[in-house]
């Protein structure tokens, strides 16, 4: 691997990996706040939403009570009679949050008072197979206890939503008040909440995206400047080693590297100097070469002469010219002999 893809990729590594963990561990642990937050914040208006229907229950209940201690013959009335009562009407259907209602039935589970006219003077025990849970909780307030539970209903646009209801009894009278609204009602500043919590977690999104981006480039930049400036002068050791290698190495090659004020400065000095010495070195090894080969030579020549000469047939050669050399030398003795007498 090359150093500049080394380079790019440690820095890479190093800032943009940390960031990226550091950028996924601070949203998750924003939504798990804010996940807490609004499951704490709706349980709390989930018990407030319990509470706020109880205490209408409870209030008109005693409405209830008052008017009826004020007109105690209305107990006698028929049913029919009772339940064309206008100002006990009013008393008896109240608004509970923004859509629901409280209503009037005693302990047979028949319905008196209604928000729907359609449905007073109906028997609630015919809701006990559709409706077993809205059932369940009506039927445990007939002995005159206080009820309350959740149960499901379907509105008109077909969606099925959660109500709580709260059944008590009127005292002294066979009567029971039921109110009940969509719990989800009072989780409207929750769902305000968790609207700017998500959109405060895009946003915080979106800022950390765009810091792993510009810290990659940034890191990318860096990596690649840093790599540039270390694999150029590299890359001319490199062939100035090659050029050194081959025997043709100048200091020209290094002129650029030798002046820098850094490590790799140095190293270009430093092996200047030492492609200097080996140049020198390695002419003065060469000149001891030749010189030795000349010696060497010499040495060769002594030594061939050497062996010829102490060849028994170079002796008799070299005995033969000594008799030859007398002979010649008694011969020109005689001669001058012979001429002297003449």
């Amino acid at each position: 691997m090359k150093i500049t893809t080394r380079l790019v990729l440690s820095f890479l590594t190093v800032s943009i990996l940390p960031l990226v963990a550091l950028s996924v561990a601070s949203l998750e642990a924003t939504e798990r706040v804010g996940d807490l937050a609004l499951e704490q914040s709706t349980a709390a208006l989930n018990r407030l939403g319990e509470m706020a229907i109880r205490q209408r229950a409870e209030d008109v209940a005693a409405q209830v009570g008052l008017y009826l201690a004020a007109h105690p013959d209305r107990l006698e009335w028929p049913a029919a009679q009772l339940e064309g009562d206008a100002d006990l009407a009013a008393i008896a259907v109240q608004p509970v949050g923004e859509t629901g209602y409280t209503a009037v039935f005693d302990s047979d589970a028949i319905t008196h008072f209604h928000v729907n006219p359609a449905i007073v003077g109906s028997d609630m025990h015919s809701l006990a197979d559709s409706l077993p849970a809205f059932w369940a909780i009506m039927e445990a307030s007939l002995d005159g206890t206080v009820s309350c539970g959740y149960y499901a209903w379907q509105n008109g646009d077909g969606v099925i939503r959660d109500k709580y209801m709260c059944c008590v009894p009127v005292t002294g009278t066979p009567l029971r008040v039921a109110a009940t609204t969509y719990i989800d009602e009072f989780h409207r500043p929750v769902r305000e909440t968790a609207a700017q919590i998500a959109a405060i977690t895009r946003q915080t999104r979106g800022y950390l995206i765009a810091a792993v981006i510009l810290v990659g480039l940034l890191a990318l930049g860096v990596a690649l400047r840093l790599a540039w400036g270390i694999s150029q002068p590299t890359g001319r050791l490199i062939q100035a080693a090659v050029a050194l290698e081959q025997g043709g190495y100048r200091s020209e090659q290094l002129s650029a590297e030798a002046s820098r004020r850094d490590d790799l400065g140095r190293l270009a000095r430093v092996f200047d100097r030492m492609a200097q010495q080996v140049q020198t070195r390695e002419s003065e090894l060469h000149s001891q070469i030749r010189q030795l080969r000349i010696e060497i030579d010499e040495v060769k020549r002594a030594r061939q002469v050497a062996a010829i000469t102490e060849t028994e047939q170079f002796k008799e050669l070299q005995g033969k010219v000594q008799q030859m050399r007398r002979r010649g030398d008694t011969e020109t003795q005689r001669h001058g002999d012979t001429e002297t007498g003449r």
